[in-house]
């Protein structure tokens, strides 16, 4: 008895059979590629089912194994994103100044044209019809940062993102859809009567930006579906922005009773995003934290009205922070510069500390969960060393055509 050798099948009737498979893998691939969240081991599968798919031919032995990879890369891609508690969005120093603006002491109100300007450095914020607004709060700015999560993640090719008010309340963690709809509303109001002014260093030369509209058109309709269109100018200066991870928690963070922890976690992200190739990039300053805490008083605001900094600053610091550790966007601990632990005596003893001993210490970030950075840590070492190397070639380039230059005038 003879066995009969198992037929070649071309790839195509393979893809045939399977095309519902490979439509759902693209599309499950480039929502992970998105997020930043490829693993190691996932990269090494996949690698190893796209060898399997460059042959033009596959017995039937070689169709098994790829259909069982598929299914393992399926099965995993869906783990990750089920378990991934990033999103990505674009960020640059004009966008986290965006995201930081409070309307406070230093807001202004032109009570003739009816017009707020919030100034923060060399960032201000213009808001017409104010007093017609609800007014800038924090759920604001998050509106503004789901804008832009959903533009980064289309691939910035559209300036108008489009969602239902359905979505819109997931990312938020809402749950009363009608008290949901009027945030909405009047959130995207105050957005699309927005404009800025600002500085910014866009591929390493300095841009000035002078009243640059956020929107050109936002609305809500009946059905609650959102529709928000940046303007140009702010869509231009987004496409030329980092990607950053950004935690999906962030957003439902209690606003109300933690007023600065969206603060916070935001800033820590930023940080984490910019400096993720340095040492000691976990580890931060409680002065720069506060700095970014614009609902916490300033230590001039305490110290000339009850001097109670502990229970008006050092507390409401610790709460957030202790927000951001409940909702698992990452943990924290007191140090010293360096990372270096505080020893149990000193752990103990932190509420005795006067205020600017406490003001010198420093917070290390545990991270829960975070995205894998080592592929663009090689791309931008990748980028450094040919940086490095053509200045070097342009170096020797000019000593050569001086020392040229020489020869010529002793001749």
């Amino acid at each position: 008895m003879t066995t009969k050798k198992p037929e070649n099948i071309n790839i195509d009737a393979i893809l045939d059979k399977h095309i519902g498979l490979t439509e759902e893998l693209n599309e499950l691939l480039k929502e992970v590629e998105q997020k930043g969240i490829m693993p190691t081991d996932l990269k090494d599968l996949l690698k190893q089912s796209i060898n399997l798919t460059s042959s033009m031919s596959f017995s039937e032995e070689q169709l098994k194994d790829y259909q069982k990879k598929q299914l393992e890369i399926r099965d995993k891609l869906l783990k990750i994103i089920a378990s991934s508690n990033f999103r990505t969005i674009r960020q640059n120093n004009t966008t986290n100044a965006l995201t930081k603006f409070r309307a406070g002491n230093n807001m202004k109100l032109d009570k003739i044209n009816d017009k707020a300007t919030i100034t923060q450095g060399d960032f201000s914020l213009m808001i017409e019809n104010y007093t017609k607004t609800k007014g800038l709060k924090t759920s604001t700015l998050k509106m503004f940062d789901i804008f832009v999560i959903i533009a980064t993640e289309n691939g910035m090719n559209d300036r108008t993102v489009k969602m239902s008010l359905s979505d819109f309340m997931a990312m938020r963690g809402l749950k009363d859809r009608k008290h949901a709809k009027t945030q909405a509303i009047s959130d995207l109001e105050l957005v699309k009567s927005a404009s800025f002014t600002a500085q910014e260093i866009s591929r390493g030369k300095k841009v000035s930006y002078k009243f640059v509209n956020l929107a050109t058109a936002g609305e809500i309709a009946k059905n609650g579906n959102i529709t928000f269109s940046f303007s140009p100018e702010i869509f231009e200066v987004l496409k030329n922005a980092k990607i950053m991870p950004y935690h999906k928690e962030l957003l439902k963070l209690d606003d109300r009773k933690y007023t600065s922890s969206y603060f916070l976690g935001r800033k820590i992200l930023e940080l984490k995003n910019n400096n993720f190739d340095k040492p000691n990039v976990d580890t931060l300053t409680v002065a720069m934290l506060l700095k970014n805490s614009p609902y916490i008083p300033t230590f001039e605001e305490v110290a000339n009205t009850d001097r109670a900094f502990e229970r008006r600053i050092v507390e409401p610091f610790q709460d957030n922070m202790n927000h951001l550790q409940d909702n698992k966007i990452c943990c924290w601990e007191y140090c010293h510069k360096g990372g270096l632990k505080l020893t149990d005596d000193e752990y103990n003893n932190i509420s005795e500390l006067n205020f600017n001993d406490w003001l010198d210490l420093r917070v290390k970030i545990l991270w829960n969960e975070y995205p894998d950075m080592t592929q663009r840590a090689a791309n931008k070492a990748e980028k450094v060393a040919k940086a490095s190397e053509l200045k070097k070639k342009k170096e020797n380039a000019k000593i050569k055509a001086l020392a040229s230059k020489e020869v010529e005038n002793l001749e």
